[in-house]
């Protein structure tokens, strides 16, 4: 008797062109392709339709990407919700999707989370699952560049998009090149992933994957375990579990824009960035030393004397450093001292600013702090805060503020070393050092985007797609849950710690003061000084690739930084050379503009640069990149360096709305508030 046969999995990349045009009510695809790696054969057809028939009718198990599934996933969504005869694969009951070997013939599944985020799409037709996933969450960044950097055989090229078009209308011979371009160029860094054997979901969980291949499974389970099962008495500790105590401890980069500098026009200066910031505190090399296992609490005023020591001087043995690490959580009141630079954030608090970096524990009201204020309930609110801290904080804490009133509350524990990360780090230092196109761009990719991964929660919370009948367009509800798989959360919180707290002190020793020159704007793993060169630089190490290590990313002649990652500057030098530009078979010196906001896009970027160089766009330019009236007469009237201020309106900016059919991208203003 024959064995039962195995379905082959085979993998695609594919992409979608839509219908757009001005003031359009319905969106339908009139464009469809997919092409099966390590083949030069795609297939194309006009319609969405034909485009899922000839995918379920293949015969075999189907994993196919789009570079932006958000949008392209949309039409699929749009159509399958639609059909009388597909349905989805949802258990009421349990308020979950089925399992995709549980799913009927015919149904479908697809994993938004509630932040909007698009996973995948799963569909099952007969015995084959036919997965759409999105590329961008394995190699993110915009196809143009991922063309570039990892030096594609294919490159993208350009196509008008507007246009009366319509499902199965003729395509001119330009227009399928573009198309069949960039299905290429996907196509091709896929190629380079699976053939290292990066086929996870997301570039975080493909890092994990390996990080995890590095211990025997008993040992990640032993230094890696999951913190949100550890219970906690919430009577003492405010949390129901190890896992929620330290994600209140956990914070994000530090962003910061100097007061008194912010809004002024600023001369002379250069901008630094630490080399491989994230790897270098990840590692032995940085000294920096990690928690392990499960942990220790205690109750009371007190940090136990011996902990605190073995984080501050923890012991060498065999090249690695063994110590202990902790969090705490703290009442105080604190101030800024002279000459240090605020960081503390407070969130979830009405009376502060969850993105202000705070230079007291003043509450605030409608702008101005008070030493304490009573709300419309007759509450009281003084500036004796709680404070949730890692002890890398805590002692940058002591460092930079003036505290009264402090207590220790409750804190825990764990024993630390460093070295967790060593061989997973070195093998992707190498690469990067020795290697140039895909390879030193993927090296670069997983040696940033493991420790995201490691402060991974369990929240799973998820949308549920309907249609509107009302509206004839997709919409959605979200659904809560919690059983994702968390990161090992102490080791995700320290490493933000310790490279915040780098990058800090760095720019607390070139800072002068709001009126002298010296440091001005951080954001993670840079600094940007004014009227400074690199021999003003205080206790910073210049080198151009050594890990930790600052390299002059530029100089520039002015700079304006509006607020947090919302700047300009007029760059003279990049990467230590003069920018030049050949006027007549001769170079003379020449300025480039960067430009850091937001919400930006490129596309108003560029007219904003155009707008201060008095650069109109040519007839040419007007026709390829279908520039609106609107966009020319902006770049028309000439501004200054301080036109980018909060107010300025820039058109251009292309903003998503789902319709009837799937999701257009429609001619908006971008807004600097």
């Amino acid at each position: 008797m024959a064995g039962k046969q195995t379905i082959p999995t085979k993998v695609y990349a594919a992409d979608f062109e839509t219908v757009t045009y001005p003031g359009q009510t319905t969106t339908a695809v009139w464009l469809a392709g997919f092409v099966e790696l390590y083949t030069e054969e795609p297939f194309v057809c006009g319609n969405i339709r034909t485009f899922i028939d000839t995918i379920c009718h293949l015969g075999h198990h189907v994993v196919m990407y789009f570079h932006n599934l958000k949008f392209d996933g949309s039409f699929i969504l749009d159509y399958l919700i639609r059909r009388t005869d597909w349905k989805q694969a949802y258990d009421e009951e349990t308020n979950r999707f089925l399992k995709p070997r549980d799913m009927p013939h015919k149904s479908f599944t697809y994993s938004i989370n509630d932040m909007g985020q698009w996973y995948r799409i799963t569909l099952k037709y007969r015995n084959c699952h036919i997965e759409f996933r999105d590329s961008f969450k394995l190699l993110p960044m915009a196809l143009r560049k991922l063309a570039k950097d990892f030096r594609t055989k294919h490159q993208k090229l350009d196509m008008q998009y507007k246009g009366m078009r319509y499902p199965d209308c003729p395509v001119k011979p330009n227009e399928m090149e573009y198309f069949k371009g960039d299905l290429y160029v996907l196509k091709e860094a896929l190629e380079v992933c699976y053939n290292q054997g990066h086929t996870k979901l997301t570039i975080g969980s493909c890092c994990m994957e390996e990080f995890k291949r590095g211990y025997p499974k008993y040992l990640y389970k032993s230094l890696f375990p999951n913190l949100y099962k550890v219970e906690l008495n919430p009577d003492r500790y405010n949390a129901l579990n190890v896992g929620e105590y330290i994600r209140k401890c956990y914070a994000g980069a530090w962003c910061y824009a100097v007061k008194g500098k912010a809004g002024r026009v600023l001369e002379n200066g250069i901008t630094c960035d630490v080399n491989s910031l994230y790897p270098y505190v990840m590692g032995s090399w940085s000294g920096n030393i990690y928690p392990t296992g499960e942990p220790h609490p205690w109750f009371g005023n007190y940090i136990p004397e011996d902990i605190d020591d073995g984080y501050l001087h923890p012991k060498e043995l065999k090249g690695q450093w063994y110590g202990y690490y902790y969090y705490v959580t703290v009442k105080c009141r604190f101030k800024l001292k002279e000459g240090a630079l605020p960081w503390i954030h407070i969130r979830n608090n009405m009376y502060y600013s969850s993105k202000e970096n705070l230079t007291s524990s003043y509450p605030n009201y409608k702008g101005k702090p008070y030493k304490e204020l009573t709300d419309k309930e007759g509450n009281l609110h003084t500036d004796l805060v709680t404070l949730h801290l890692s002890c890398t904080d805590y002692h940058l804490m002591l460092d930079t503020y003036d505290l009264t009133d402090l207590r220790i509350l409750h804190g825990m524990w764990f024993e630390a070393q460093s070295g967790l990360f060593d061989d997973y780090l070195a093998k992707y230092r190498q690469i990067k050092e020795t290697s140039t196109g895909a390879q030193r761009t993927l090296a670069k990719l997983f040696s940033n985007n493991l420790y995201g991964k490691l402060a991974a929660t369990p929240d799973s919370d998820f949308k549920l797609a309907f249609e509107d009948e009302e509206n004839r367009k997709l919409s959605f509800k979200i659904i809560e849950a919690q059983d994702k798989e968390p990161g090992y959360i102490a080791d995700g919180a320290a490493i933000t710690s310790y490279a915040k707290n780098w990058t800090i002190r760095h720019a607390i020793a070139n800072y002068h003061g709001s009126n002298k020159g010296g440091f001005a704007y951080a954001d993670t793993d840079s600094m940007h000084l004014d009227n400074c060169t690199e021999d003003d630089l205080i206790d910073v190490e210049i080198h151009h690739s050594k890990y930790g290590a600052w390299k002059i990313e530029s100089a520039w002649a002015r700079g304006l930084f509006v607020r947090q990652k919302t700047y300009i500057e007029e760059l003279v030098e990049k990467d230590g050379e003069v920018i030049e530009v050949e006027v007549d078979g001769e170079k003379i010196p020449y300025h480039e503009w960067n430009i850091t906001c937001s919400g930006m896009s490129a596309r108003c970027k560029e007219h904003f640069i155009r707008s201060l160089e008095d650069m109109e766009y040519t007839a040419e330019d007007i026709e390829k990149l279908e520039i609106t009236e609107r966009e020319q007469n902006f770049v028309k009237h000439h501004r200054e360096i301080t036109d980018f201020a909060a107010g300025l309106h820039i058109p251009g900016a292309l903003k998503a709305k789902i319709i009837d059919g799937g999701t257009i991208l429609y001619d908006g203003d971008f807004t600097l508030k």
